[in-house]
């Protein structure tokens, strides 16, 4: 009796183990083996610029605001690989990229205006006219680190991390007939480097389909460049700064993401995400700061970040 009792209790806690090892392997499909992500998405840019996009030609209070900026919805493209690194731990590569560009038409009203911070020469943006201000904004990120499973559901992450961000301005002074008679330009870039540190939970909603949520915080050096150019038609150069800085970059990365198990090893993703720059140069931002077309233009820290949504397939082999 006392044998089959044993017996009895030690088919129990195999079941139970093997019932936990199958709960392991189904909680997070992408716990073993190697995968290999790519998804595609659309990217919107945060309007993080200060309020005053023109003021009464000469100085004075605001006129038009960075409000009427068109910075565009624009593509975000995602590649990511992993593979085991021990016993409890994986390698993790992740690549991203998105830019976006808007473009708008504004009127100048029944009094000349002014840029606060390009060169006023009593007739930059003459009462009715327009000006055509085109914002673009490009982000390129990489990181490279270790992930480690604490339990079937959650994983923590850390390694290095750098990338290139930038956000400009090209203006158009247009006369009433829509010719060209001014053309106002920044071209900047924050290059960063780093190191990491994430967390995430997957938890699993049926047999095919789960959620995973998933937070990243980087601390980065940063070096800025900043370059300002306004040219008139035939090449004449009306002013051209140039200007550099160094500081901290702080990058946050937060996403809600289903993932639906195919046949053969595949799973769909579907993500929706927000992910800021914090501490970085802004050429927009720093062009129409007063100071930041000056002689020796002055640059404030600001942040380049957006929302995204994306749609992505994973292959496991």
């Amino acid at each position: 009796m006392k044998t089959l009792t044993c017996y009895a209790a030690l088919c129990a806690a195999l079941a139970m183990s093997g019932a936990v090892q199958a709960q392991t392997a189904f909680e997070d499909p992408l716990y073993q083996g190697r995968v290999l992500e790519f998804s595609l998405g659309l990217f919107a840019p945060f309007n993080s610029l200060q309020d005053t996009l023109t003021t009464p030609n000469g100085g004075g209070a605001q006129v038009q605001s960075t409000d009427q900026l068109d910075f565009g919805p624009g593509g975000r493209l995602d590649a990511a690989y992993s593979q085991p690194w021990g016993s409890n731990s994986r390698l993790i590569v992740n690549l991203t990229g998105a830019t976006a560009t808007g473009d708008e038409t504004i009127t100048i009203g029944g009094a000349s205006e002014t840029f606060p911070g390009s060169y006023d020469d009593g007739y930059n943006l003459p009462a009715g006219w327009d000006i055509d201000p085109e914002v673009k904004t490009e982000t390129l990120m990489l990181a490279v680190g270790r992930e480690w499973m604490l339990d079937d559901q959650w994983r923590v992450s850390a390694g290095l991390k750098a990338g290139q961000a930038s956000q400009d301005l090209m203006t158009n002074i247009l006369d009433p007939g829509g010719v060209v008679v001014s053309t106002q330009t920044t071209q900047s870039n924050n290059q960063m480097i780093g190191v990491f540190g994430g967390i995430s939970h997957y938890a699993a909603i049926d047999d095919n389909l789960g959620l995973r949520l998933s937070g990243m915080v980087g601390v980065m050096q940063n070096d800025f460049d900043y370059q300002y150019t306004s040219v008139r038609p035939g090449g004449i150069v009306d002013q051209d700064i140039t200007a550099s800085e160094s500081g901290t970059a702080i990058s946050t990365q937060l996403s809600v993401r289903l993932e639906r198990s195919l046949s053969k090893g595949g799973m769909l993703t579907f993500e929706l995400g927000f992910e800021n720059l914090q501490g970085i140069g802004n050429g927009v931002d720093t062009f129409l700061d007063v100071a930041g077309t000056a002689t020796t233009a002055q640059i404030g820290s600001d942040s380049i970040g957006g929302g995204y949504l994306s749609v992505g397939y994973a292959f496991q082999f």
